[in-house]
């Protein structure tokens, strides 16, 4: 994938207002691509430099572009790794509510995963709002 093949693809990026009334924006998948500006215009303007400088860096040093959130796909299959004690704990969890350890596991993930997710985000109190998708 070439610089511009890059920056059409569908990266996740999220735009917070400052208390000085600027704009800052971030890409979730790509590590250290921020950018700010006075207004919308000037905000989308600098992070599409901002991903296009990251993307340069990146290629020139050999490394692999990550693929935006929404064209990754997941097999469902996750090998975990935790502390012994913990393993024990959840295990016996498991045992007490009667269900399998792989069960429970994916109720306390599930439960954990559906309480962040309710949390209000920063857009339902109008400092934070998505960029459309360039392209």
């Amino acid at each position: 994938m070439n610089v511009e093949e890059s920056l059409r693809a569908p990266y996740h990026r999220q735009w917070f207002q400052n208390e000085d009334g600027t704009w800052s924006a971030e890409v979730a998948e790509l590590d250290g691509v921020f950018a700010s500006g006075n207004t919308h215009e000037e905000l989308a303007a600098n992070l599409d430099e901002a991903m296009a400088l990251w993307f340069e860096v990146e290629l020139e040093e050999g490394r692999e572009i990550p693929l935006p959130w929404g064209s990754r796909s997941y097999s469902g299959t996750l090998n975990l790794r935790l502390p012994k004690s913990l393993h024990e704990q959840a295990a016996r969890r498991a045992k007490i509510e009667g269900v399998s350890l792989n069960q429970y596991l994916v109720s306390a993930i599930s439960s954990h995963v559906g309480r962040v997710d309710a949390r209000p985000s920063s857009a339902e109190h109008g400092a934070s709002e998505e960029l459309a998708e360039a392209g």
